[in-house]
């Protein structure tokens, strides 16, 4: 009887025992956590919740001689939805396809029964940006872009050029002065909401963009018109294969007009033949 007591009395001593190393060795480690390897952990979290987005300002528009508007940038807007602050997705989805060009149909093909932050449509104007925040509705956030047009859609297409998507020159112009009409690029950390209180993300601007400057030529806009028709009347007569003209100021030897035939609609640039 005493021996089997001695062997309890054992066998419960190094279960204690394991039982204290283990929580000794948990102990240590969360210490060294918390502690030591606190600054590190902390970083690490804070990157795992944050990303860096570039931030452009409005690109310079190109104006001819007399300040007309050949190329500029209006301001557009991309739609977002919130998920976590919906009250009701077909609530919301009823009201949004009556302001912006979706059907009910759609939307809810963009949703797709998915959480957190979906974009929903881009490229919305102004008006339509407006028509969605008297609304009013929770969870619907809108995130400010820039979208070039050209006014006089096709004038001096070959002279000016066009940008893409990101905002970059990429023909004419638009590509030998990028800097001067772009300027330089600010930097923002977009911070997750677990951060902090609920909501969408945040955008914390670190540098704001600069420069963003115009771009005035000597081009004359009504005599780059006329210089554009003539020559078309020419190609039109003898099929060359390309044409060119050219309208100096004889005194100055200022550019008044320059044109390039084919050419194409800057608007629609990336449906018009390469060759062009």
């Amino acid at each position: 009887m005493i021996f089997d007591l001695r062997t309890r009395t054992k066998r419960a001593g190094f279960l204690f025992t394991g039982i204290f190393f283990v929580l000794f060795l948990y102990v240590v480690r969360l210490f060294q956590l918390t502690v030591f390897q606190y600054d590190d952990w902390l970083d690490r979290s804070e990157r795992n919740h944050q990303s860096k987005r570039v931030i452009e300002k409005k690109r310079g528009k190109i104006l001819d001689r007399k300040k007309a508007e050949l190329a500029l940038s209006v301001e557009v807007y991309s739609l977002y939805l919130y998920t976590r602050e919906v009250k009701s997705i077909s609530n919301t989805v009823n009201m949004l396809s009556s302001v912006i060009p979706m059907t009910r149909e759609e939307i809810l093909l963009k949703i797709n029964n998915r959480k957190g932050y979906l974009m929903l449509a881009k490229d919305l104007d102004r008006h339509a940006a407006s028509r969605i925040l008297s609304l009013g509705l929770p969870g619907i956030v809108l995130e400010e872009g820039f979208k070039r047009i050209n006014p006089q859609n096709s004038l001096g297409s070959n002279l000016i050029g066009f940008c893409g998507k990101d905002g970059r020159g990429l023909e004419g112009l638009e590509l030998l002065f990028d800097r001067t009409l772009r300027g330089y690029p600010g930097f923002a950390v977009q911070e997750d909401v677990s951060l902090g209180e609920a909501g969408p993300p945040r955008l914390r601007v670190l540098q704001p963009p600069t420069g963003g400057s115009d771009l005035s030529l000597t081009i004359d806009s009504f005599i780059q018109h006329i210089l554009e028709t003539e020559l078309a009347k020419l190609v039109e007569q003898y099929k060359p294969i390309d044409a060119t003209a050219i309208v100096i100021d004889p005194y100055t030897g200022e550019i008044l007009g320059m044109a390039c035939l084919p050419n194409y609609d800057l608007n629609t640039f990336f449906s018009s033949p390469a060759e062009t």
